[in-house]
């Protein structure tokens, strides 16, 4: 099964990318060598650690694409995205990684992702199964496969590497960047609009938006709520959560059509009745 999420980065001594389209996790190199030009050329920690910083904070969009957020039950879920993930290993140095797409069974599709230090020689390899199959145990069709092969797959790139890197690293990335993305309270006004266009986008209106969080009028939403919006428009756009999950209920899109959300069915087709249409919402390209 050909799939985009098919690669091998290589962050090679001197910073550069090396992309290659072998599905094998170790590449046909010398691993020791590897390792011996890494200690010749060994990193900066906090010259990489700065690098990442800037680059995940160099403008509010971009940061805001650098953290998720879940909601489980009553328990909130918050941490460093995909984005997050790429950024940091990009600029880490003596650092491989990448991930596939390892199988596509009759209800399950499994991707694996890997990340390997080559200064340290520390290599983690990690799997993530997704459903192919909506609730009524119908198969997807090959785009959506396809997606969900594909959200997996950087999914389990971006445990890889949070399992290598150190957490340190990550969280000061992260932390910073969620700053940035937010604002403060002269920006909040501003910043809450444009995520709430994004969210209109994939269907999901303010009243919808209101009853997740709790509040009565869009003008009580604090930059806490700035947050949690953006992070879960990162998680349902990431392929970690779908939007029935994250808003169990009838939404109205902007022009007042009531539409049930349904972005895990098969086939994503568009089925006219009484709940409105069903939509699927495709993953962010890695």
């Amino acid at each position: 099964m050909t799939n985009e999420a098919d690669n091998v980065q290589e962050m090679r001594p001197g910073g550069d990318i090396v992309a290659s389209m072998d599905n094998a996790p170790v590449l046909g190199e010398n691993i020791a060598q590897l390792v011996a030009t890494a200690k010749q050329y060994p990193r900066s920690v906090k010259a990489a650690r700065d690098r990442a910083v800037g680059i995940a904070t160099i403008d509010p969009e971009i940061a805001a694409e650098c953290f998720y957020t879940l909601k489980r039950g009553s328990k909130k879920i918050q941490g460093p995205s995909i984005r997050a993930a790429e950024i940091v290993a990009s600029q880490w140095g003596n650092f491989r990684f990448g991930s596939r797409v390892l199988e596509a069974g009759d209800k399950d599709i499994v991707s694996q992702g890997f990340a390997h230090d080559v200064e340290t020689n520390v290599f983690v390899a990690i799997e993530q199964k997704r459903r192919i199959t909506n609730s009524s145990g119908q198969r997807y069709n090959d785009d959506m496969i396809v997606m969900t092969g594909n959200a997996a797959a950087a999914i389990a790139r971006r445990n890889a590497i949070f399992s290598v890197i150190p957490k340190a690293i990550v969280q000061d990335v992260y932390k910073k960047a969620m700053q940035c993305a937010i604002g403060d309270a002269k920006t909040l006004g501003d910043r809450v609009q444009t995520c709430l266009e994004a969210f209109a986008k994939i269907n999901i209106g303010e009243d919808a938006i209101l009853k997740k969080l709790a509040k009565k009028h869009i003008e009580d939403l604090t930059l806490e709520d700035l947050g949690d919006l953006q992070g879960t428009f990162n998680a349902i756009t990431d392929g970690e959560t779908t939007i029935d999950e994250q808003f169990p209920i009838e939404t109205q899109t902007p022009s007042g059509e009531a539409q049930n959300l349904f972005p895990a069915d098969a086939k994503g087709d568009k089925a006219d009745g009484a709940k409105g249409k069903k939509r699927t919402v495709a993953p962010k390209d890695d």
